[in-house]
């Protein structure tokens, strides 16, 4: 009743609509653009170009009326400057308005494309938030089946089992049991999955170097590793450097990073731990010989339920970029030199190594 109870409620959630607050992060700046040349010579207006073109002319139909012999007089007076201002304002006019009309219509045409840009920038966030609310509410309601679901899981595996080691039972009923306990298993994997990727992450940051996190991966190696005799190779180049995260987080990231090697690695192949220091980054990386991950597959691999392996529920890799967000760190996917594919979590200097508190000394108390 409760999990029906838990269900109704998250199937009536209405998705929350993007208000004003989400335009006005796309909000087009049309008044900063505006106030930009649209002028080929950049800080002059194109009409002030309209202008001195027309002083320009003027001043050469002057001139050139002047080496042709002809002269401008007004009863017997010369009165060439009075005909070259005329000429000024006239042609200086003209080009003074077409050069304005011009850049007004630059200017529409410039508003226009940033209005156009801005809106499907806008409608790219909205499908992305609306995306993003259809996932989250998609995690919750399968967090609350999962929920639902183990208990249930948990008592078939153990009526199971019981009737599997009943001396009474045939060999091909334990070879059922055994095939229905392998598939409980699996199914309990697959929930304890969702209820890791529904949970929220909240990270307890302390020092922790690479080498601790690896020895731990070491030890907590997945089945996978051993069902296929994979070898573990070790590779420190962070010169000791500490790095600022929850190390209990961390290391579940490497192991699903570990776990997801082992799946695409050949059998008796090897996967690589690798630390390194690039500048002011730490990088742990973890790399395998398998096949690789097409260029196509690995801006969708991170996305929670999809995957590539037909026996894949789409959460592992989820999960890791999830706790890798929550330090403050990205997670990379490139190809690896000798095949395979190399999955690194970076994290920036300012979580590489977190300042260390000085304790307070106690007050001395007054004599």
């Amino acid at each position: 009743m409760r999990g029906r109870n838990a269900i109704g409620s998250l199937m009536r959630r209405r998705t929350v609509p993007a208000g004003p607050a989400a335009g006005t992060v796309f909000a087009p700046k049309i008044n900063a653009m505006s106030a930009r040349s649209t002028s080929p010579i950049p800080g002059v207006a194109p009409r002030w170009i309209g202008l001195a073109a027309g002083l320009l002319v003027a001043v050469l139909d002057v001139v050139g009326a002047r080496s042709l012999g002809l002269a401008f007089e007004l009863n017997g007076r010369a009165v060439t400057g009075w005909v070259w201002l005329y000429l000024a304002v006239s042609f200086g006019g003209l080009g003074f308005l077409v050069g304005w009309l011009l850049e007004l219509r630059r200017r529409e045409r410039s508003a226009s494309a940033e209005v156009l840009r801005q809106a499907e920038a806008l409608d790219r966030a909205r499908s992305s938030l609306a995306q993003s609310e259809k996932l989250a509410a998609l995690g919750q309601l399968a967090a609350s089946i999962s929920h639902e679901v183990r208990n249930p899981l948990a008592i078939l595996r153990t009526t199971i089992q019981n009737l599997e080691e009943d001396p009474g039972s045939t060999d091909d009923v334990r070879r059922s049991c055994a095939f229905l306990r392998d598939e409980i298993d699996r199914l309990g994997r697959v929930t304890g999955s969702i209820l890791g990727f529904a949970r929220p992450v909240a990270p307890r940051p302390g020092r922790v170097r690479a080498a601790e996190l690896f020895e731990r991966v070491k030890l907590l190696q997945p089945l996978e590793v051993r069902e296929k005799s994979l070898r573990l190779d070790v590779r420190d180049a962070s010169g000791a450097a500490e790095i600022g995260a929850d190390a209990d987080l961390l290391s579940q990231a490497l192991l699903g990073l570990v776990t997801n090697a082992a799946q695409a690695a050949r059998e008796r192949g090897s996967i690589t731990l690798e630390a390194r220091s690039t500048g002011d980054e730490i990088a742990l990386s973890v790399s395998d010989d398998g096949p690789g991950i097409p260029e196509a597959d690995r801006e969708r691999i991170f996305e929670p339920f999809y995957s590539t392996r037909r026996d894949g529920h789409g959460l592992g890799l989820a999960v890791v970029r999830q706790i890798a967000r929550a330090h403050g760190a990205r997670i990379e996917v490139d190809g690896n030199e000798g095949g395979g594919a190399r999955f690194s979590i970076v994290f920036p200097a300012r979580v590489a190594a977190p300042p260390v508190r000085k304790p307070i000394a106690p007050p001395v108390a007054a004599r």
